[in-house]
Formats: structure tokens, C-alpha cells, sequence
């Protein structure tokens, strides 16, 4: 043995003596350890795609293992679902930014008031600002469904028309924006009765569930589905038209701007379809003729629509530059 034994050997409360020589090298690899990092664990992916978590030096690396790592496993979803998955969170975060100005739209259709007084009245009580969110939670709770459902339906129908008419590029995708709004208002026309009677509600003191049953869902169902399709259309078509003829780079300013602006002139088309659904779901026994007729000669037919400009057109910007930045960022990048 290098060392030596004392006296006691080997069972005797004595032990195994190292030399000076023998123990530096141990009392410096004793210290080193101390100072360098564990080893780091790799994450079981493809070669190309290995993450390698080790313990931080700094906040900035830790940081870009974790983005490097989320990029890597959001590849394992499949191809079709990408673009729903990248809607996800811009459909929630929208849904929530823009939500006040939906209220207050409703009841501006419905009561004739003005903003200040719409505010003024949802904001009494116990409740103060929060009154502005009254009736969100029907509305979140579907609006990633909605969203997930459009861009899946969008992306299917535009990859299937494509195949089949690959020349036909503006048709293909007015087509595939008029599917993409079937689908998300057959989700979102439960959500949005649900919260337009927590809307009056909040307003009138009544019990939301008393005012749901007043609704004619029928016809606001058939208003809320022409209103989305024009909608879809117009944000899924004319956008990149708007940029071509402008000459735009693809940018994310250009993007919202063209975006909203495309929302925007579909809500000239779209804001008399949003007065005629509240006045029909909230006035008893009445003919659309009959509402109509009565919103033109009061000169209320376009009632909101710069509140509803801003909201409708807002959200879709943010959804859809987003989803589609969030798209390119994660699955597109072949750095991640």
C-alpha cells in the first residue's frame, strides 16, 4: 500500500496515513470541485437538437437554454396544429386587452348611451374598474378554442384549395377565411350570448340567466356568423394585398398596421350586422325588417363603430401578427 498503517491496523480505531506527497493532488481536486459547475444534463433529443441544461453563470444563459429547449419540444407537435398552438397565447392576451370596449359597445347599441355614461354605470358598486370585465369568462374561456379552431380550419382548407387550384391564390384564401369562420363562430356563439347577458345585466341589475332566456338566439346566431365571415375574409385576404400594392416589407409594424386597417374597412360591412344582432337578441318580438328600418331612420346603424374598429380590429391584429410571429419564431427557425 503507498501509505502507511499505524499502529491500531486495520481494526484496531487506527487508519490509512498518505504521505504530503499523496495528499495534495487530492486536497487540489478537492478544492476545483468546489469551484466548477455539476455536469451538465442533456435533455434525450436528436443529435441536432441536444439541449444541454447546466447550472447558469447568469440570468442571460439560463434564459436561452429554456427558449432553445421550448423550441425543441414544441417540434414534436404535429405540423397541422402548429399554427393553432402559435394562436394560443395572443388569442388570450387580446381577448383580455380588448374586452372593456365590447361592453361598452353593447350597451351603447342597446341604451343609446354615451361612453362616459356606460363607464359611469358599470364601474358603480362594490365592483369600481372591474365592472369593465364584467362577462369575460365565457368569452376567455372559448377565445383560445376559437382561435385554435380558425387558424387549424384556415391552414387545412388553404393547404387542400391550393393543391387543387395552385393558381387561384386570392380565391384560395377568401375561401379558406369564410371556413375559418363557420368553425369559430360555432364555438363563440354560445360564449357571446352568455356575455352579452352578463353585459346587461351588470348594467340593469337583472339576473344574467333571466336575460339570456329573452334572447331570439336564431337570428343572432345567423347575425354573429355573416358578421365573422366578412370579418375573416377581409383580415386573411387583404393584408398582404395592402402591402403588395404599397410596397411594404413584412415587418411587424407593417403587419399590424395592414391588418388593422383591413379590419377596419370590414367593419363599414360588419357594424350595422353587430347593431342588428344586439337589437334583435334584446328587443321582444321584432322582425329584423322591422330593426332594420328603425336603426336607419334614427341614424344608428353604424352606432360604434369607432369603439368596435378599435377592438375588432384590434384583436385580430394582435392575434394574427402574433400567432404568426410566434409560428416563424418557434417552428420555423432552424437555429432552434
Amino acid at each position: 500500500m503507498a501509505g502507511r498503517i499505524t499502529a491500531g491496523g486495520m481494526g484496531g480505531g487506527g487508519g490509512i496515513v498518505l504521505s504530503q506527497a499523496q495528499q495534495e493532488p487530492k486536497a487540489k481536486k478537492d478544492a476545483q470541485s468546489k469551484i466548477d459547475p455539476p455536469p451538465p444534463i442533456t435533455v434525450g433529443l436528436p443529435p441536432h437538437e441536444v439541449v444541454s441544461i447546466a447550472t447558469p453563470t447568469d440570468n442571460k444563459k439560463s434564459t436561452q437554454d429554456m427558449v432553445t429547449l421550448i423550441r425543441a419540444m414544441a417540434r414534436d407537435i404535429p405540423e397541422p396544429f402548429q399554427r393553432p398552438a402559435s394562436a394560443l397565447f395572443p388569442a388570450l392576451f387580446a381577448t383580455g386587452l380588448f374586452y372593456p370596449i365590447n361592453l361598452i359597445i353593447t350597451l351603447v347599441q342597446k341604451d343609446n348611451m354615451s361612453v362616459p355614461e356606460v363607464i359611469k354605470r358599470v364601474t358603480s358598486g362594490g365592483t369600481k374598474p372591474l365592472g369593465l370585465w364584467a362577462g369575460l369568462s365565457p368569452i376567455l374561456r372559448n377565445a383560445a378554442l376559437q382561435r385554435c379552431a380558425q387558424f387549424y380550419v384556415h391552414g387545412e382548407t388553404k393547404t387542400y384549395l391550393e393543391k387543387m387550384n395552385p393558381h387561384m391564390t386570392k380565391l384560395n384564401n377568401a375561401a379558406s377565411g369564410a371556413a375559418a369562420s363557420v368553425t369559430d363562430s360555432f364555438v363563440m356563439i354560445p360564449a357571446e350570448m352568455k356575455s352579452m347577458a352578463a353585459q346587461i345585466a351588470k348594467s340593469s341589475g337583472e339576473d344574467p340567466k333571466h336575460v339570456i332566456k329573452t334572447f331570439s338566439r336564431g337570428r343572432g346566431a345567423t347575425a354573429i356568423l355573416v358578421r365573422d365571415m366578412i370579418a375573416n375574409v377581409f383580415g386573411f385576404t387583404l393584408p398582404q394585398e395592402l402591402r403588395e400594392a404599397w410596397n411594404m416589407t413584412h415587418e411587424i409594424p407593417q403587419r399590424l398596421g395592414t391588418t388593422f386597417i383591413s379590419l377596419a374597412m370590414a367593419n363599414v360591412f360588419t357594424t350595422p350586422i353587430d347593431c342588428i344582432k344586439t337589437a334583435v337578441l334584446t328587443q321582444k318580438q321584432v322582425t329584423a325588417f322591422a330593426v332594420v328600418k328603425d336603426l336607419w331612420e334614427s341614424n344608428k346603424l353604424w352606432s360604434g363603430y369607432a369603439l368596435r374598429t378599435v377592438r375588432q380590429a384590434g384583436v385580430f391584429s394582435l392575434v394574427f401578427v402574433g400567432a404568426e410571429s410566434l409560428y416563424t419564431s418557434v417552428f420555423c427557425n432552424p437555429k432552434a
